[in-house]
């Protein structure tokens, strides 16, 4: 499930076990099911109709580009955020090994 993660599927299961009177919890499950499956066979119905109709229209190899030059941009899309965070993260390490004049100056007139 594209943008749910498994804390927000954990959120959501507890709000369901306490919204939800534990008998009619195996209709519901079974409801979601079913629904799930009808909203994947029409996605994918619907993606089979979009790659016959690329192919109707000759774009298949024109989409398979797009689709391999998509991919690589969002592998170096994820690599660059990837690179920015460690480059936050070392420059926070660093920030906090720097000692800040101010403190350093009043541990000295201390001394």
């Amino acid at each position: 499930m594209p943008g749910l993660g498994i804390s927000e599927l954990l959120v959501l299961a507890v709000l369901i076990l306490i919204l939800v009177r534990t008998e009619d919890l195996p209709k519901i499950m079974r409801v979601i099911g079913r629904v799930w499956a009808n909203f994947y066979r029409y996605y994918l119905m619907l993606k089979r109709e979009m790659r016959q109709m690329e192919r109707s229209i000759g774009i298949e190899e024109e989409m398979k580009d797009i689709r391999s030059v998509s991919t690589r941009l969002n592998s170096e899309i994820a690599s660059f955020n990837r690179e920015i965070r460690e480059d936050d993260t070392s420059k926070e390490t660093s920030q906090n090994e720097v000692e800040d004049p101010i403190q350093s100056s009043t541990r000295k007139e201390a001394r």
